[in-house]
């Protein structure tokens, strides 16, 4: 009777404040994908190396003009919401000097733990005050500002970071909320980063999202996560905010090679080892069980729905949409990260040093033929890679089957993801499609001077009864 009643009072709170978070928004703004994360940069003197970390290429400066044009351009007061990857957690490289830490931790930066997520938003905010003033200034105004953590952000999920990014911005948990995956603006509008829809970046359970690695609580990251973090990180010729940079085919990455040779002659072996550690990682993350409290599920599940303006019914069937990650098929990664191609090399290589050895056994010839068997053997490589395309992005976030589903549990008639990078603006049957497109800086030169990509924000504002969503480029 006593646990009844706890739960009617706990309920009842919920319900009371979900109807205060549930007012009525006239103005809604979206952005995503800034991917803000540190600007010290750690490596070659190049200056192509790590680009886009560079505060010359952040989108502090721009982002401030942004919030002041809108904060004047728009009439009443604003919903802010950042649709994912706001920060990016697994570039930072920095670690602490006074605490002890591992190889894999020094060579390609701290864990998941919840005091190194902690010691990443630190090394964040540190290297750019200009975007944190302007946010900062942009809720003393008066206006709300909600942050739903994306693939790259999901360390938003520690309560220290939230509180630490509360500080430095001076407000409280009515002006700066955090959401889990998914926000409803004003009950029209369903806004998720999507990457719940991506085999590669889906965390199996965001409800749930730590699990016990060594008998610590961490962060579980999916595999796109952790092949940005151990191979981007160690090759920093590849921008991991651009897919036309970082997802090439063999050619390329061949022509990569040879041209910083110089710079970065053991590139292969970062590449090698770092793909090898993803691999283990992506699958130790994934069969691990999540970290899950009998006494507060319900309150979890109570937090989830007060934040992102629904009820609890609704976060069970959303959580149900989830793919299923690539790394239920081990193979899947394995050939994502190359290492079928490479074994398949190591393999004809192993094929055509045997050769010679047994050519030798009958008379003498200079192992260095070796090279002969080999080139016959290799049409077997060339065959078996021509025909792998890969799964980054293959397929659309939001499928006509998925929209129908999002618009039937919610009740919305309008979806605004992101994610991919690519912005558009269109119909999915009966719902508005929008994506939101990305901030992260690209570049279309080799000296990575000339910022490529093109910046747009989602504007929802009143228009006689309902509201009007627009796709606008910035800067104007």
């Amino acid at each position: 009777m006593l646990q009844d009643k706890y739960r009617i009072k706990r309920v009842a709170k919920f319900l009371k404040d979900s109807q205060t978070n549930k007012m009525n928004v006239k103005n809604t703004v979206i952005v995503s994908d800034l991917h803000l994360t540190e600007t010290k940069i750690v490596g070659p003197n190049h200056r192509s190396w790590m680009a886009y970390k560079k505060i010359s290429t952040a989108v502090d400066l721009g982002f401030a003009k942004f919030l002041s044009h809108i904060n004047k351009n728009v009439d009443g007061t604003i919903e802010l919401v950042f649709n994912g990857d706001t920060f990016d957690f697994d570039l930072v490289l920095s670690t602490p000097k006074d605490i002890s830490i591992n190889f894999l931790s020094k060579k390609r930066g701290l864990g998941y733990e919840e005091w190194m997520s902690l010691f990443k938003i630190n090394v964040i905010i540190d290297g750019h005050p200009v975007f944190f003033k302007a946010l900062k200034d942009f809720i003393a105004q008066g206006h709300k500002v909600v942050i739903i953590s994306g693939n790259h952000d999901v360390e938003l999920y520690w309560k220290s970071v939230q509180n630490r990014l509360r500080s430095e911005l001076d407000t409280n948990e009515q002006s700066l909320v955090f959401c889990r995956w998914f926000y409803i603006s004003n009950n029209d509008t369903y806004i998720s980063h999507g990457h719940q829809y991506d085999p590669n970046c889906v965390i199996r359970d965001i409800i749930n999202p730590t699990i016990r690695v060594k008998d610590c609580p961490v962060i579980r990251v999916p595999f796109g996560n952790l092949a940005a973090k151990y191979i981007a990180n160690g090759i920093g010729w590849l921008n991991p905010h651009s897919k036309k940079d970082c997802i090439l085919s063999a050619k390329d990455y061949l022509r990569l090679f040879f041209r910083h040779l110089r710079s970065q002659p053991l590139m292969g072996w970062s590449w090698l080892w770092g793909s090898i550690v993803a691999f283990y990682i992506s699958i130790e993350h994934h069969i691990k069980q999540s970290i899950k409290s009998p006494f507060s599920i319900e309150n979890e599940i109570l937090n989830i729905a007060k934040n992102s303006n629904t009820t609890p019914s609704v976060v069970y069937k959303l959580e149900a949409l989830k793919v299923a990650s690539t790394c239920t098929n081990p193979f899947t990664i394995f050939r994502e990260l190359w290492l079928d191609r490479s074994s398949l090399l190591f393999i004809l290589l192993f094929i055509a040093w045997q050769v010679m050895l047994h050519i030798n056994i009958a008379t003498h010839v200079s192992m260095l033929w070796f090279i002969i068997p080999f080139i016959l053997l290799l049409p077997t490589l060339i065959i078996y890679s021509s025909n792998i395309k890969s799964t980054a992005f293959s397929k659309p976030l939001l499928t006509p089957e998925r929209a129908e589903y999002i618009f039937k549990i919610t009740g919305v008639d309008r979806i605004v993801l992101a994610h991919t990078h690519d912005s558009k603006h269109t119909n999915i049957g009966s719902i508005e499609y929008i994506n939101s497109g990305s901030w992260a800086p690209e570049f279309s030169d080799i000296n990575c001077k000339v910022n490529s990509n093109d910046n747009k924000y989602v504007l929802i504002t009143n228009n006689s009864d309902n509201r009007q969503a627009s796709l606008i480029n910035w800067p104007l």
